[in-house]
């Protein structure tokens, strides 16, 4: 009975050492969560293709182009999102000992919807200007999308659902608190912003106003982290831009009579 009063007492002490603004922890362990991230994705996408090209008897090289196998790597990003936030919660809580929620601020921290509207339109204002200097090229997460009507649903699927909550957990979460700690707020902007659109480099590699985008995009989020101390806000404009994207994705069969086709911007890691 008195241990457990101990340990409760204990864990009491370290949830009030620790928060949002405070991690337990450090940048190299924070680094060290982006590259597995990272490595997740590319393991589990490997792995899945690699299995269902051997399985179907479709040739390495064939692969590559084949709509099914693509449609296989897009759905390998669920399992290797998953991963990469039970890994989160293991760092964040230290194995169950703090609080997710409150280590990563999951409070709106005076955040309203209605300052959603106006970002997202600060945003896409952005780039829409950014289109027209740089004009629009095809990148290959456009020939993703354009390899099935499958593979524009899972997109849809995981960019609305997983992907908001996971890279921010990552990004704005992880390795921005870390960071912060470490160096200053700027640093942590600038360092955060940086990476999250470098890892989406490969995908639209050529197309300039897409990477500009993102980049633009990042900052925007992280400054709204830096505003509200909190994360909550993140994710719920993260999933605000993801879902308007997908859907007018899902929706382009019926809005090719009047709209350009729509552009898909930083929708997966």
């Amino acid at each position: 009975m008195e241990n457990n009063e101990e340990n409760t007492g204990e864990k009491h002490v370290e949830e009030l050492l620790f928060d949002q603004e405070n991690p337990h922890w450090n940048v190299l362990t924070a680094i060290a969560y982006w590259l597995f991230s990272i490595a997740a994705i590319v393991v589990t996408q490997a792995i899945a293709t690699l299995a269902y090209a051997n399985y179907t008897g479709i040739s390495l090289a064939d692969s590559l182009e084949n709509p099914r196998v693509l449609l296989v790597a897009v759905w390998a990003v669920l399992p290797a999102h998953l991963i990469t936030l039970a890994f989160g919660w293991m760092i964040v809580t230290r194995m169950g000992r703090h609080s997710f929620s409150k280590m990563v601020g999951m409070k709106w921290g005076g955040f309203r919807w209605w300052h959603v509207i106006l970002i997202l339109l600060g945003i896409f204002a952005l780039f829409a200007g950014l289109i027209s200097v740089f004009g629009e090229q095809k990148n290959d997460f456009d020939r993703l999308l354009e390899s099935s009507r499958a593979a524009v649903y899972a997109v849809a699927v995981m960019a609305t659902f997983s992907a908001p909550i996971v890279e921010e957990v990552i990004y704005r979460g992880v390795l921005y608190s870390s960071f912060k700690k470490t160096f200053n707020t700027v640093a942590a902007v600038v360092i955060v912003s940086t990476l999250f659109a470098a890892v989406h480099v490969p995908q639209y590699w050529g197309d300039f106003a897409t990477i500009f985008s993102l980049l633009s995009l990042s900052v925007v989020l992280t400054l709204v982290r830096v505003w509200t101390g909190n994360l909550l806000p993140c994710i719920a404009l993260h999933f605000v831009f993801n879902g308007l994207q997908t859907s007018l994705l899902v929706l382009q069969p019926w809005l090719e009579p009047y709209l350009e086709q729509p552009t898909a911007t930083g929708l997966l890691q």
